[in-house]
């Protein structure tokens, strides 16, 4: 029987940054040590920095100093020349504000993260002709909707694994079948004892207060979806991480810019 395919939310993922330099994930691989697939223009060749600047989870990325078990960095500095510098995330939010700031050649993405890179412009596709063992890839990740986006890759999976949930019997009645009851706000209410409702018409925001109104034994919960133009303040842009919130169109919080008042 086929396995399920992994949750993208945690599926590792490397990624290409958009650097000034425009050059691709395997541009970069290449400029570090050779490899396979076809020789790198002479114009790209010129620009190669000789070393490769990762944002990576904690323990993706080892060099021997956690565990001198481990280490996968210094063999591969010694073979290519090619100094490798590393900078951990805790978070997905973390990772993408960092890809953000540019400078990155590489992340180790989760899936939620991957996509707000592709959309917000900050990674670029990959050249898979210079990635020959692609092709032993399980098929059921090759195109794997978190990195293969409009018939292009943006990304290569590196591992995976479950994701496990764990829910209190006392408020599902019947155990969660999705992931919908952490990411969707109504389902979210429902999982802690509120009512949730979902309007994502115009012309059904009347039916549906109308009908929170006539719920009077517990909390109502409404998730109101509007569309990109609508100009609800203030609000986090659809791709985007909570850290990005917008007091009114193109004006971020002030005590944003004071913290950072000193540190530049």
């Amino acid at each position: 029987m086929p396995r399920p395919l992994p949750d993208p939310r945690h599926c590792g993922l490397l990624v290409a940054a958009v650097l000034p330099l425009t050059l691709t994930l395997t541009l970069t691989l290449a400029a570090c040590g050779g490899g396979s697939g076809p020789p790198l223009p002479a114009r790209a060749a010129d620009l190669l920095e000789g070393a490769l600047d990762i944002v990576a989870w904690p323990g993706y990325v080892e060099r021997g100093t956690s565990d001198s078990r481990y280490d996968w960095v210094t063999p591969f500095e010694k073979d290519t020349g090619c100094k490798v510098n590393v900078r951990t995330a805790g978070t997905s939010d973390e990772m993408v504000s960092l890809m953000a700031q540019g400078g990155y050649d590489l992340v180790t993405a989760s899936g939620d993260a991957s996509l707000r890179l592709v959309r917000a412009g900050t990674v670029q596709p990959l050249n898979m002709a210079r990635i020959p063992g692609y092709r032993t890839l399980d098929e059921r990740l090759k195109e794997a909707p978190w990195h293969f986006i409009d018939g292009k890759h943006f990304g290569v999976p590196y591992q995976w694994g479950p994701n496990v949930l764990m829910y209190n019997t006392k408020v599902f009645r019947q155990a969660p079948s999705s992931w919908s009851v952490v990411f969707e706000a109504a389902k979210l209410a429902e999982s802690l004892g509120c009512d949730g409702l979902r309007c994502e018409r115009a012309e059904a925001v009347e039916c549906v207060i109308t009908r929170a109104r006539e719920i009077n034994d517990r909390p109502v919960v409404i998730d109101f979806v509007v569309g990109a133009d609508a100009q609800v303040w203030p609000m986090v842009a659809a791709g985007m991480g909570n850290d990005e919130i917008q007091a009114a169109k193109g004006i971020r919080p002030l005590f944003d810019d004071s913290e950072n008042e000193g540190h530049a």
